[in-house]
């Protein structure tokens, strides 16, 4: 799913898409690189500036798969959206 603004990024200035539940079957390798590929696709026809996303910060996995995306970290979140074990990591991904 796709938004145009977030709750966890009010104070960070920018035009930009984000990212929410993005999610795929581990039969199809790949495939979550290739939705990424034509959000880009998407940000840049809309003039946008960057992608965001926020992820839960203790699933290393996930940390390294967007890190390996071209996500970088931006801000760590607190929130109710995390259990209290976890925290939440702000990421974006900057669109020419």
């Amino acid at each position: 799913m796709l938004q145009y603004s977030s709750q966890y990024y009010q104070d960070i200035e920018g035009e930009v898409i984000h990212i929410h539940h993005l999610a795929t079957d581990i039969n199809y390798k790949g495939i979550g690189a290739r939705i990424i590929d034509e959000i880009k696709h998407i940000a840049q026809k809309e003039a946008k500036n960057s992608i965001r996303l926020d992820n839960i910060g203790s699933n290393k996995k996930l940390n390294e798969y967007y890190e390996k995306n071209g996500f970088c970290q931006i801000a760590i979140i607190e929130s109710e959206k995390y259990d209290g074990t976890n925290f939440g990591i702000l990421r974006e991904l900057k669109v020419s």
